[in-house]
């Protein structure tokens, strides 16, 4: 098998089929179990499968060699499944930004890991086609971004079709940035964003789809049951399909008597 010289790498893509991708490829001129990626700085690593089964790498982690990244500050991962060890060396690198796309259990994996260099961090779960357990995902999640002190910018995107997300439970103390694409109640949300003290931008599409004036009285509601403004950063907020220049103008005032820093409201 061809082999290739990691050490002149600056900046690789790896866009790879995981049951067929072993990093003995860069084992170039190299009989130790090491291989070291000297001068990477950006790596991508990108699937070409869809519907993977986890179980098919378990195996991997007994028979792969041990990879070092010195500098590398940069990582994307797009649906491109993990092993443990490949998670471990990883994440031993000097990262500033790390950009995930995939499963909720690598994401957890991920943060479990030092993240002490990290300025970025983006995490992206896909639901779809996935049997939810809220409970167990929003448990793995307060676990997540309870490890993430630190990072000036934490970026959660939660994308899922079937059932009502429930926000009782959640707890995101050094989330950043919020965007949700499913079904989910207003009211809910609202009165969880207390429990994301450092969040200053919420991007929230319904599939509910909400009209103006539900959106308005999910607001007076919020405002009949709490006594006054709540501890939050919350700058930006976007509700998409959601439509109505005169309901914005009420949505911006009710709002911001609930989220004092609150600078801008946008329907679309």
């Amino acid at each position: 098998m061809p082999t290739i010289n990691p050490h002149p790498l600056e900046y690789l893509m790896l866009s790879v089929r995981r049951t067929q991708f072993r990093w003995d490829t860069f084992r170039y001129n190299n009989n130790s179990n090491v291989i070291r990626f000297d001068n990477l700085r950006s790596l991508k690593l990108l699937s070409t499968e869809s519907g993977f089964d986890l179980s098919q790498i378990l195996g991997l982690n007994d028979h792969m060699p041990q990879l070092v990244f010195p500098k590398l500050t940069i990582l994307t991962i797009y649906y491109l499944p993990l092993t443990t060890n490949e998670v471990k060396y990883i994440m031993k690198a000097p990262l500033r930004k790390l950009d995930y796309s995939g499963s909720l259990d690598t994401a957890h994996m991920i943060c479990n890991q030092s993240t002490f260099y990290l300025e970025d961090l983006s995490i992206s779960i896909n639901l779809y086609n996935v049997h939810i357990l809220f409970d167990n995902m929003i448990g793995k999640t307060n676990e997540m971004f309870s490890k993430t002190a630190g990072i000036a910018k934490v970026t959660l995107t939660l994308t899922w079709q079937s059932n009502i997300m429930d926000f009782t439970d959640v707890y995101w103390p050094h989330l950043t940035h919020l965007y949700l694409n499913g079904p989910f109640d207003l009211y809910a949300l609202f009165l969880a964003i207390p429990r994301m003290p450092n969040l200053v931008d919420l991007l929230a599409r319904s599939t509910l789809s909400y009209t103006p004036d539900q959106f308005l009285l999910a607001l007076h509601t919020l405002k009949r049951d709490n006594t006054g403004p709540v501890s939050s950063k919350l700058k930006h907020i976007k509700f998409l399909k959601v439509k109505g220049t005169k309901q914005l103008v009420e949505a911006f005032d009710e709002l911001t008597w609930y989220l004092p820093e609150l600078e801008s409201v946008d329907f679309s």
